[in-house]
This record gives structure tokens, sequence and C-alpha cells, in this order.
């Protein structure tokens, strides 16, 4: 830890020199806002530059996301979910003497003492245990003291409960090939519950492993799942499964909504459907989506922003052809608007895609970023492109 931050205050020297060459070599037209003059005629450094080198250590030492569904959701954590995020999990019923409280029946994670389980249960509940005998409720804990109700165990999900608990072992840090494997087997699945609550495990797949999946979910089931309530929170996993169905009915969803969105101030789902489109249509998809939307001036960049983001996802798994038409779509994109740089910065340097870092540069060398909040952005995307430059030059000098 202390040598991990040692290595990220090293790194953040160099990314905060480089910053500040931005901002000297014409990073900032209001540059010279950074300086005070004394009554002497010195000049001192106001918070705004000294403050920087506190912001690139604290990125430095951030943690850096997983790039899973660029789109997750979820508005409600499902009863697999709090079972893949946990180390401590048991099954419990009421108990037989009073009915009003769990016992517990199956220990799936963990070696905690058997927990005395507080919570009561509930009239719903109660009723459906006793009709359905094989059932169970989930409850989690982190340190074996304090357990969390999850959710409603049917018997059918028992057996995935007892798969994931047999494959688990062998899955790294990160969401791997293995776990798609086995969501994607519960597509099928005769139970609709098991097969939205794999739909919502399916959606924690980054999208270069995503689009390999052996898609066996229906079309017309995916297009229906659009419509209903109870997909609302799975609406851009299932719009980016539609997208690698590459079907004509897909095709023309995803059309008629990128069209409506033209016109709509919001869009939540965007930047799922801009996804789709060029996962389909390649490079005419991202040249329908620059001509609709980033060459129109009307657009807020907060919108734009999803349309972005699906540029960087394919910048990452796209063809050459794919690859050169989004570059083309971002230079005439940020030469009418430079703000909009701050949106690349922030969408490409996430994934550590530093192929936009020529256009950075002549921006800030033309000085056509002014306000600063988004010139910090750029400049560190800038900073860390240049890092990852010397990385690769010079990797036994450069941590």
């Amino acid at each position: 830890m202390v040598l991990g931050a040692l290595a990220c205050y090293h790194l953040s020297l160099i990314q905060y020199s480089m910053v500040r060459a931005s901002l000297h070599d014409g990073g900032s037209q209001d540059r010279g806002e950074a300086m005070d003059r004394t009554a002497n005629g010195h000049t001192t450094r106001r918070p705004f530059l000294a403050g920087m080198i506190v912001v690139l250590i604290a990125v430095c030492l951030a943690p850096r996301p997983v790039v899973g569904c660029a789109f997750h959701t979820v508005l409600q954590r499902t009863v697999l979910d709090w079972f893949m995020d946990t180390s401590q999990a048991v099954l419990a019923r009421p108990d037989m003497d009073s009915g009003a409280t769990y016992v517990v029946v199956e220990r799936l994670r963990g070696d905690a003492p058997s927990p005395r389980l507080n919570a009561l249960v509930g009239t719903n509940d109660g009723y459906r245990l006793a009709d359905n005998p094989d059932d169970a409720v989930l409850f989690v804990s982190d340190d074996g003291e304090q357990w969390i109700k999850a959710g409603y165990v049917e018997s059918d999900l028992r057996p995935v409960l007892h798969t994931i608990i047999a494959r688990s072992a062998k899955w790294s840090h990160g969401y791997d090939q293995d776990q798609l494997d086995l969501f994607s087997d519960l597509q099928v699945h005769p139970n609709p519950t098991i097969r939205i609550l794999a739909l919502g495990q399916i959606d924690r797949a980054p999208y270069a492993l995503l689009r390999t999946i052996d898609l066996r979910f229906p079309v017309s089931d995916l297009r229906a799942t659009l419509r209903s309530i109870a997909g609302v929170q799975y609406r851009p996993i299932t719009v980016l499964l539609l997208g690698i169905s590459g079907s004509a009915e897909a095709r023309k969803d995803v059309h008629a909504y990128l069209g409506r969105s033209v016109d709509r101030d919001r869009a939540e789902t965007l930047g799922a459907y801009a996804t789709a489109l060029i996962e389909m249509d390649e490079a005419d998809g991202v040249a329908y989506l620059d001509s609709r939307f980033l060459a129109d001036p009307r657009q807020p960049l907060n919108k734009l922003e999803h349309i972005v983001t699906a540029f960087a996802i394919h910048h990452d798994v796209g063809s050459i052809a794919v690859q050169d038409r989004i570059d083309t779509a971002l230079r005439g994109f940020v030469a009418s608007r430079p703000e909009g740089a701050v949106l690349v910065a922030r969408q490409f340097g996430v994934r550590k895609n530093w192929s936009q870092a020529e256009m950075v540069e002549q921006l800030l060398k033309q000085r056509r970023i002014v306000r600063s909040d988004h010139l910090l952005p750029v400049a560190i995307y800038r900073a860390q492109a240049r890092h990852a430059a010397l990385s690769r030059s010079f990797p036994d000098r450069v941590e």
C-alpha cells in the first residue's frame, strides 16, 4: 500500500508537471488567473495550480473502476447480486415451533458460527414458504455478526447457488468467461424469475466479453422485456443484447429509438442504443450517430456524452474501419465544440484508451479549452497518455 502510494506520488509529479506545461504551453486562455502579483512585483501561485497536485494524487490513488457494462442501471439489488458479493451466506426457514422467526437450514458460504437471525417472518413470506417446503430465504453477512435478509430463494434457484459456489473458487477477481458461460446457460431456464436474474448477472460482463455471448434469449423475449415494467432496470443490457443479436427486428427498434431521441433533451438509454447501433451497422452506425447527434449544435453535452461513451466502447473492440470513423467523428466534434473534449477525456480515459491524445494535444496548444473545470480533466488525460507512452518506450524506467 505504501509502495503503491509512493509510486502514485511519483506519477502524480510527472502528471503535475505535464498539466502545468499544458497551462503554460497553451492549455488555457485564462491561465494567468492562476497567478497573483504581490506588491513588489513577485508572483505567487494561487490555490488552483497548487491544488492540482492534490487532485492528481487523489486521481492516482483512487481505485480504478472495473469497466463492466457501461450503462449498468440496476436500481435494486437482486438475491443473486447479494449472493455474488458476500463472503457469508445462509438459507433459512421459519422456526418450526414459533413460525415467527427464522432458523438456518443450510450454510452456503463462510465459516461464521451459526447465526441468530433476528428478522421476523413476514406474512407473505410465511404463507409462501409454508406452501413451498423446498424454498428458503437468503441471509448474507460480511462479518458473520450483522446479517441482512437478501431475498427469497425458490427451490429452482438453490441448485444455481450451489453451482456458483462450486465454480467461483477458480474465478478471477474480475468478470471472466466462466461466469458468462454459467449465466448464459440460464437464458433458457424454464423458470422466468431465474432468466431475469441471469440477465442481471450478464449485465455485469465487460462489453468485450459480452459481445461473445452465445445469445439464446429469443429476440421476441428481449423486445417484450423492454416494454415491461419489470424490465425497466434491465433496459440497457437488453438493448445491448438486441444489438448483438443483429436481427432485423432489433435494427428496426434501435433506429426508431435513435430517431426519436434526436429531438429529446433527455434519453437515459441513448448510450446503450448507440452502442447497439454500432454493433450492428459498424462504421455506418458511427456515421449516423455523428451526423444526427455530434454534428448537431443543438444537442446538450450531457446527452452527447452517451454517444461518446458508445464510441469509446467500440474503439476498444471495433474493426480498424470503425476506429477510423470514430476518430474522424470526434475530430469534427471537438473542432466545432472544443468543450466536448472533456467528454472524450472522461470516457476514453476511464478505459485507458489514449488514442485521442494527439487531438487533445492540439486543442491544448491552440488554447481552445477555456473553462478550468474542462481543462483539468483534459490535461490529466494528456498527462496519462504521455505517461503510458513513456511506459511502453521505457518499461524498466517508468513505474
